[in-house]
């Protein structure tokens, strides 16, 4: 059960009004009732009652009090009661309402009850609570109330003896009178007294407390064991003395005033006092009550003592007092640390109302008086107060209206969140970073939020204007990059690819690296040789076999002096021990303008003709590498100028033979016909570029495998039935309907093959074929075109090259769609292979991973791609922005949205587009297209500076950049969709329906 300070203060509290309730008078009946009024005032009790053994009936138990008096239906219980037999073991016993033994315990009258507890009194009596409602003790209540108990126990028993004790000294002074007429019955009644005596000595001695009787002269008549630890002597040993035989004469004086002072007011008197034991020398804070005792005549017969010890309950008082004021100093410091800094610091409850606001909120958002104004109060009084002040400014004050929404948000969630809110705080635009949390109670109960915030306005700004100066940075350093890129990977092709031996070492000789050349003539690997001495290792004697000092190699020389060196005539020594004989050359480095160490360069002159036959291959490969560049490039230049030609001529043909429709369509298709064409060259090129510069993206979605097999089929089918051949699908029973996968990549390579196939068949079939084969897809593309042979097959996957140069000029194409295609497939997770025989066909097959989707692609609903967008005027009603700067553009955008149904707006650069948004308000466009290349203000700019104060008006990029990561860019920018030049028009339909409509349907 956890306790709140304020909890843990009452119980306290109860406890030491318990504690006052016990002693203050010897009959038990009293002390009963005065311990159950205080228990009652201070726990929501039905009724409460104590039960003791009744030591002249040894099987019962009866009433010794109870609260209310006609709260018990009887006075006597049996042994066999759940009061006895639960708590005679000595344990603390609770019921409630759920337990079997429940119904049982019921000895009152019929009144609702929620639980019972049960107390044990010292083996003697237990202690009844009837609750309404179920039991609200803490553990700690709990150990301290079980001391309470004990001591209420005590005062019971003490008073019992003391009533027993008194009926005992009646009973003396009654067999006395009698005692002429009844000798033969005095051996009788002297056995009762002893007896009497001997329970009460018994009843005294068990007692925890100190117990002593003195005389009116301060002697002692009795005393308990207890009291006998306090002076360290027996009862025997002290009868008959006084305190001055004992202690020093300053606290026997001491003893002896109080004695006194009990006699003078004839009535209990209490005090506190510290005392220590003689017999173990330890102290002990006792609350010491003195009553006078009077015999039956009322002559006085001394004063009966008893020591209580308060040790406990003084330490308990004490901690209690140090707790409460640590409290108020960690709330005064917690106000202080949180009036002091600079964050806004809050906490609200369940209705948004504020529990706590430092000085930083109440100053710089909500304009309260001082930090106690807050309390009780919501944001949007402060927000409404101020526009009251101000109604002539709208945008005064109205970010308590703006930023109601994550407290909710925040209390759904049930974990600390982050937000940015933004709205105007006296006149000006304000930006704040918020932390909330939910407030929890020391039950773990959410009673409401918590909260800070930080003004971030200034960074922000700073933040815009830093991002502009990172994305030049990036520029510059991703061109910088390319290019040390580029001369790293020269440096190490030429290191690597050297038939040369190659190594470097530093200023004391060490080697450094070893190029692959090195290490073969040598006889070591490289981990062998790097970070040894160069020349111990290879170069330690002269071709005789005498020893060759380090001190007098010319390679030490060079190092020395800085100077280059050229030996024609040496020998290196193999690592099996043959000499290897070389012509070396050192070439010293220099850093910070000495030398740093060399590179050293040498060939193995045993084979100067191989390495010059070498030399040689090598240059013929370049001169070749050099051809099939050049053809390539006039491959390019020829696949460029070709449908650029048809576009321009049939342009021209148009242009003359306007007036003839069908003329004039005519080369309108052809024209589409040549520049798609030439867009095929461009995407070759492009995609080339991208996996080379390794920015080439694969997607991970579900695709359908049958729509992107027939939408490849359906792209070749015409050339194949114009050329007629026979298409053939075999599709396997068990090919899944959908995989994980990227279905543009998928149908590209399949649209690769599937050209390539018919473009070098011209008679008999083109076939292809899928199956699944374990967790692997494989699609197979077989043909009876012209073939290949194997120095051809060798080189079908490497850049630039077709079969042969003749081919290039018979069939076109780039050369590149076999590369793009295997570097493809590499990135998805997959690989191709091909069989080939020149005159009789190729067979081409390559396999992706099957990766099962988690659920179907679900067909959706409404508007049909392709040419059912064209149904009608879909943008019918719609207004639309569009920002492009080059004119023949702006014609085309304008032409194609009118012809669909839109009204639009042309403006010429971003600049103008956001002042447009501005003066004409978001209200007035549905959607913004937008070029993200233009002059004074570029695209991405524009799309944040709009999303600033529209953030719901949707605006789409468009760009000619297609090599870099545009898609993330745009998005980044504020964008909503991203679509490539030349812009497709059922594309660019397509996208702007699906933006445009959502935004319709709230």
């Amino acid at each position: 059960m956890t306790r709140t300070d304020a909890g843990a203060a009452e119980e306290q509290f109860l406890l030491y009004e318990l504690s006052l309730s016990i002693g203050q008078t010897l009959d038990p009946h009293i002390t009963c009732r005065a311990f159950l009024n205080v228990l009652a005032s201070r726990q929501h009790l039905d009724s409460a009652s104590i039960w003791w053994r009744d030591p002249s009936a040894t099987n019962e138990l009866f009433l010794l009090e109870s609260i209310p008096d006609d709260s018990i239906r009887t006075d006597r219980l049996p042994l066999s009661h759940p009061f006895w037999q639960h708590t005679c073991n000595g344990k603390i016993r609770f019921f409630t309402a759920k337990d079997d033994e429940f119904a049982s315990l019921a000895v009152e009258s019929d009144k609702h009850c929620g639980a019972y507890a049960l107390f044990p009194l010292n083996e003697q009596g237990v202690l009844v609570l009837r609750l309404v409602s179920s039991v609200t003790f803490s553990p700690n209540m709990l150990g301290q109330f079980r001391g309470v108990a004990h001591r209420l126990a005590i005062a019971i028993q003490g008073g019992m003896a003391h009533a027993r004790l008194q009926q005992s000294e009646t009973e003396t002074h009654q067999a006395t009178l009698l005692l002429a007429e009844e000798k033969r019955r005095s051996q009788h009644f002297d056995a009762q007294i002893e007896n009497a005596h001997s329970q009460l000595q018994s009843l005294i001695h068990s007692l925890p407390d100190l117990v002593w009787l003195k005389d009116p002269e301060g002697r002692y008549l009795a005393c308990n064991n207890r009291f006998g630890h306090f002076f360290g002597a027996r009862e025997i040993d002290i009868v008959g003395k006084t305190d001055y035989d004992f202690v020093d004469e300053e606290l026997a004086n001491f003893f002896r005033q109080q004695d006194q002072l009990a006699i003078a007011n004839g009535r209990s008197t209490a005090n506190e006092e510290w005392i220590s034991f003689a017999d173990d020398g330890h102290s002990e804070l006792l609350e010491t009550i003195k009553t006078p005792m009077f015999g039956a005549s009322g002559q006085l017969i001394g004063v009966l003592g008893i020591g209580h010890d308060i040790t406990e309950r003084k330490q308990a008082e004490e901690t209690l007092r140090t707790t409460e004021e640590r409290s108020r100093h960690l709330a005064s410091m917690l106000r202080l640390m949180c009036d002091n800094v600079p964050d806004m610091i809050w906490a609200k409850g369940l209705d948004k109302r504020y529990l706590f606001a430092n000085k930083a909120i109440c100053e710089q958002l909500l304009n309260a008086a001082n930090i106690k104004e807050p309390l009780g109060r919501t944001d949007m009084f402060f927000a409404q107060r101020e526009r009251d002040k101000h109604q002539d400014n709208p945008d005064w004050h109205t970010f308590g209206e703006l930023c109601q929404d994550s407290d909710a948000i925040t209390l759904e969630r049930g974990e600390p969140l982050v937000f940015e809110e933004y709205g105007n705080v006296k006149g000006r635009f304000v930006c704040l970073e918020v932390h909330k949390s939910p407030f929890f109670d020391a039950n773990g109960e959410v009673i409401g939020t918590v909260g800070s915030a930080r003004d971030i306005t200034d960074r922000k700004k700073i933040e815009a204007e830093l991002e502009l100066h990172r994305q030049h940075l990036e520029e510059l350093v991703e061109q910088r990059t390319t290019a040390l890129l580029e001369t790293e990977a020269k440096a190490s092709h030429i290191l690597q690819s050297s038939a040369d031996g190659l190594y470097g070492v530093d200023a004391e000789g060490r080697i450094t690296f070893v190029n692959p050349a090195a290490c073969t003539m040598l006889g070591y690997r490289s981990e062998e040789a790097i970070g040894r001495n160069a020349h111990q290792l290879f170069h330690h004697s002269r071709p005789g076999g005498s020893p060759y000092l380090n001190e007098e190699c010319p390679a030490r020389e060079a190092l020395l002096t800085g100077r280059e060196i050229r030996i024609d005539n040496e020998v290196y020594w193999h690592s099996d021990g043959h000499a290897v004989p070389v012509m070396y050359a050192v070439h010293p480095t220099h850093k910070n303008g000495e030398i740093s160490g060399a590179v050293v360069s040498f060939v193995d002159i045993s084979e100067q003709r191989a390495a010059a036959e070498a030399r040689e291959r090598a240059l013929t490969a370049a001169e070749h590498l050099a051809r099939v560049k050049s053809e390539f490039l006039a491959n390019m230049s020829h696949e460029i100028r070709t449908p650029l030609n048809g576009v321009l001529g049939f342009a021209q043909i148009g242009s003359r033979n306007f007036r003839d429709a069908e003329k004039t369509l005519n080369a309108f298709r052809k024209i589409i016909t040549s520049g798609n064409q030439l867009l095929g060259v461009v995407n070759d090129v492009l995609d080339f570029s991208k996996i080379e510069a390794g920015k080439l993206r694969i997607a991970q979605t579900e695709t359908l495998l049958h729509e992107a097999i027939d939408n490849a089929l359906d792209l070749v089918r015409d050339r194949a039935v114009a050329k007629g051949l026979e298409l053939r699908l075999e599709k396997a029973p068990d090919l899944p309907t959908s995989c994980i996968s990227d279905p543009l990549r998928v149908g590209q390579v399949l649209l690769n093959l599937l050209s390539n196939a018919v473009k070098f068949t011209d008679v008999g079939t083109v076939t292809l074929t899928t199956c699944r084969v374990g967790e692997k897809l494989v699609f197979r593309v077989t043909d009876t075109g012209i073939g290949m042979d194997a120095e051809q097959l060798d080189d079908i996957f490497a850049p630039f090259l077709q079969a042969d140069g003749s081919s290039t000029r018979r069939f076109g194409g780039t050369g590149l769609g076999f590369t793009i295609s295997k570097r493809i497939l590499e990135l998805m997770g997959g690989d191709i292979r091909v069989e080939s025989q020149s005159g009789i066909g190729s067979f081409f097959e390559f396999c992706l991973p099957y990766i099962k989707p988690e659920k179907l692609l679900k067909t959706q609903a409404g508007i049909d791609q392709g040419d059912s967008v064209r149904l009608g005027k879909p943008l019918s009603g719609l207004s639309i922005l569009v920002a492009e700067d080059d004119p023949i553009n702006q014609m085309v955008l304008e032409h194609n949205l009118l012809e669909e149904g839109a009204s639009i707006v042309v403006v010429g650069n971003g600049q103008d587009a956001v002042e447009r948004v501005l003066s004409d308000g978001a209200a007035a466009y549905d959607l913004v297209l937008m070029d993200v290349q233009m002059p004074e203000m570029d695209g991405y700019e524009a799309a944040r500076r709009i999303r600033e104060f529209a953030p719901d008006l949707p605006i789409v990029g468009q760009t000619a950049h297609v090599l870099g990561d545009e898609q993330e860019r745009c998005i980044a920018s504020g964008m909503v969709r991203y679509i490539p030049k030349p812009i497709d028009p059922d594309a660019l339909l397509k996208i702007l329906l699906q933006v445009v409509s959502p935004r319709h349907n709230r």
